[in-house]
């Protein structure tokens, strides 16, 4: 292999080989191959034709179909606010319904949890922040909403396999056997009720997965 074919995959490697991929490589291949011998044409020699053509190209993200170039310090600060008024907004919810068992421990376990995404929040804005202020950075936007279409549909199947599931724990032997529903109180409708709603809280998941297209969109630079 050539140091020109090598140099190229180099370039690639990051990414998976797919056929756009692939035939992109080799149409910058061949572009770069042309260029060299123009250059050995004009009267240079092979070594000092090969770099002129490396450095007329030191990077392909641009060419990538869906690559954007985007403020990476505004992009990471906005969506880690947001994750935490997102995990903020469920503890909230959490708070009053802590009289039932099932969620006792899940409002402290989240509170915990918003506790370290604080810190290390505070800590990404006084030190890691300073480093990466000023950097750009290359994301795929194509594979940001591939993602969340993604998350959007396990979230989906999650939600209708765990409201089937609770059915059939409250209402399964009542089904099969044919025999009226009977709840003994107000606190056993509050905590079957409960267990309903639990699972609604985790839409926060494909929120959150969300927020990356729309973020990278808003950032985007020249």
């Amino acid at each position: 292999m050539n140091k020109l074919k090598e140099y190229v995959d180099s370039l690639f490697r990051k990414y998976r080989q797919t056929s756009k991929i692939r035939d992109l490589k080799e149409e910058v291949y061949t572009n770069l191959e042309a260029k060299r011998m123009d250059l050995i044409a004009a009267g240079f020699s092979p070594d000092e034709a090969f770099d002129q053509v490396r450095n007329s190209i030191t990077e392909v993200d641009s060419l990538i179909e869906g690559n954007i170039k985007i403020d990476r310090f505004s992009f990471c600060r906005e969506r880690m606010q947001w994750m935490l008024i997102s995990l903020l907004s469920v503890w909230v919810i959490t708070i009053p319904l802590r009289v039932f068992y099932s969620v006792f421990a899940l409002s402290y376990l989240l509170a915990f949890v918003i506790l370290i995404a604080g810190v290390y929040y505070i800590y990404f804005l006084k030190q890691r922040g300073k480093q990466c202020q000023k950097q750009t950075v290359y994301v795929n936007i194509l594979y940001y909403r591939k993602v969340k279409r993604v998350v959007w549909v396990l979230w989906s199947m999650y939600f209708l396999f765990s409201f089937v599931m609770t059915t059939c724990v409250y209402f399964g032997s009542n089904l099969w056997f044919s025999r009226p529903v009977h709840i003994d109180g107000p606190y056993a409708l509050g905590n079957m009720l409960v267990n309903y709603f639990l699972p609604l809280l985790t839409i926060v998941i494909p929120f959150i997965f969300g927020l990356n297209e729309r973020l990278a969109l808003k950032y985007e630079v020249e």
